[in-house]
């Protein structure tokens, strides 16, 4: 229910005020590997959220948060718990854990191509 309550109100531009998208997103990954079956609806968001992972954690403006050793960037302290959108920098690695979810439910959709994920931590 809340995840229906949550995409719902995201889907209307109305987020709540209780359930960001970042922690959504991790309701929905945690739940798929604790065995509740994501849905096609759940996985579509979930890979937009993904998406916007990928977008800012990798983009030039994060630089000094995420290459701190690189030249340019200057010398300090930096947080562990970097900002970005999408999800969460502490939990970006939970899709990897729908691949290999012992509680995991065969009706779920599938989050991400567990073949191919296999494949390249094989390589």
């Amino acid at each position: 229910q809340r995840s229906e309550e949550g995409l719902d109100a995201f889907e209307a531009g109305q987020p709540l005020p209780t359930l960001d998208d970042k922690h959504l997103a991790f309701l929905l990954i945690e739940a798929a590997t604790m065995g509740v079956p994501l849905t096609w609806r759940e996985v579509r968001w979930l890979h937009a959220r993904i998406a916007e992972a990928r977008d800012t954690y990798v983009a030039t403006a994060a630089a000094p948060d995420f290459r701190v050793f690189d030249d340019d960037v200057p010398d300090g302290s930096y947080g562990f718990d970097l900002e970005g959108a999408g999800l969460m920098f502490r939990t970006i690695g939970l899709p990897l854990g729908t691949c290999v979810a012992e509680f995991g439910n065969a009706a779920s959709k599938p989050l991400l191509d567990c073949a191919r994920v296999a494949e390249r931590l094989a390589n």
